[in-house]
């Protein structure tokens, strides 16, 4: 995860908004890194405004120098339903989304903003109702506020989809004797309403005393739901398998709401996909097609920019610098890239955008990445064979080195 983090650090993007700052910190400092580095010094350093508040979000004045990266949350920011109750320091999706917007729009050449409600998978893990449905409606809100921009500019594309679905969550199940027919919006509703955290906040809730009367008890002042023993009895011999609070939520979905579930894990059926304003990808396209939704929109710059862009950042060095470069792995932490130029040996550390040569530093715009292949093993139905590792150095290297005069 950590290596993830320097990723985006050295990605030089505009707006960053989220949680996990224990990976920009070393261990020393109460982060996660062992590698020693402190990214948000470095971020401090680039002239990023570094906030890890939602006041401190809303008070950067931006303008068209800004850069801005929030991190709300040493590990990951709290569940939509959670939030106000545990973390209330922290913005919401569509708070994010909107101070996204308001950095990135200051370009007048445009923008690309990816926005996640991830946590609406972690809710179908969890087999959670009320997370996902307060999750889900935390990520409409945030389509909303884009929607909103695109109507008022004109000219930018909307795109909301998810990757899958998770849980396969299903309204009517046949553990409840109930006709479809007579299944009203209160008996979907009414269970909901009295839920007020996630099932992972009731089981923090309990304290680790798994009685039944602390977890009936617990039940009841949280989610409003009078489990009975034969409940409690249920959760406690599933929870060895999925653990406590996976195990509270799929049995209370179970026995006392109209809402189903299929399992803990993905599901493989075609998801939906919205775009504003209105686009010719009408039935079921492949997912593989978005981009070229987005690349052959009419206000997109024009076709062929994904292929030119993706040359442009990933040129195989062995095919750029054959036989003149070689990956030093002393510290496993840091590996660093190196290219004979010459009387001279180019230094690219891994991860990072940067290229040292003849004591100079020179910042490429986008990463050196490294690429460690495995070997495959067919009969696992694996087809990945491994013949040399890959690093991917920016095209702007081999135009530093070729042709610049050392």
């Amino acid at each position: 995860m950590y290596k993830r983090q320097e990723h985006l650090v050295y990605n030089e993007l505009t707006v960053s908004l989220g949680a996990g700052r224990r990976h920009l910190l070393p261990t020393s400092m109460g982060g996660k890194r062992t590698d020693g580095e402190n990214l948000e010094q470095v971020l401090i350093d680039r002239g990023y405004d570094v906030v890890t508040t939602k006041d401190e979000m809303d008070a950067v004045h931006v303008n068209r120098n800004t850069k801005l990266w929030g991190a709300f949350n040493m590990s990951h920011m709290d569940a939509e339903i959670d939030r106000p109750i545990y973390n209330p320091t922290e913005p919401s999706l569509a708070e994010m989304t909107a101070k996204a917007i308001e950095v990135l729009s200051q370009d007048r050449d445009g923008f690309f903003l990816m926005v996640e409600g991830s946590q609406v998978d972690w809710a179908g893990h969890n087999n959670d109702p009320i997370y996902m449905v307060t999750d889900f409606l935390a990520f409409d809100d945030a389509v909303k506020v884009a929607v909103k921009f695109a109507e008022e500019d004109g000219n930018t594309l909307v795109l909301a989809f998810p990757d899958h679905n998770t849980g396969g969550m299903k309204i009517g199940q046949y553990y409840q004797q109930m006709d479809y027919t007579a299944t009203t919006v209160d008996d979907l509703i009414g269970p909901l309403e009295g839920m007020q955290v996630t099932s992972e906040s009731v089981v923090a809730e309990m304290g680790g005393n798994y009685s039944e009367d602390n977890m009936v008890a617990t039940i009841k002042q949280w989610w409003n739901i009078d489990a009975t023993a034969a409940d409690i009895a249920e959760i406690n011999d599933l929870a060895p398998s999925v653990g406590m609070a996976y195990a509270l939520a799929r049995v209370i979905s179970k026995n006392h709401t109209v809402i189903g579930w299929t399992t803990h894990g993905h599901n493989g059926e075609d998801v939906p996909v919205w775009i504003y304003p209105q686009s010719d990808a009408i039935g079921v396209i492949d997912n593989t097609d978005l981009p070229d939704v987005a690349e052959f929109w009419p206000g997109h710059p024009g076709p062929n920019t994904l292929d030119q862009l993706t040359k442009r950042l990933y040129v195989n060095v062995d095919d750029a610098f054959p036989g003149n470069w070689e990956l030093d792995k002393t510290d496993p932490e840091n590996y660093v890239l190196k290219i004979k130029v010459k009387n001279k040996t180019a230094e690219l550390p891994i991860s990072k955008d940067l290229l040292m040569i003849d004591g100079k530093e020179y910042q490429l715009g986008s990463l050196v990445v490294y690429a460690p292949l495995r070997d495959g093993d067919p009969s696992d139905g694996d087809m990945l064979t491994v013949v040399e590792d890959r690093v991917y150095i920016p095209q702007k290297v081999v135009k530093l080195i070729n042709f610049r005069r050392w």
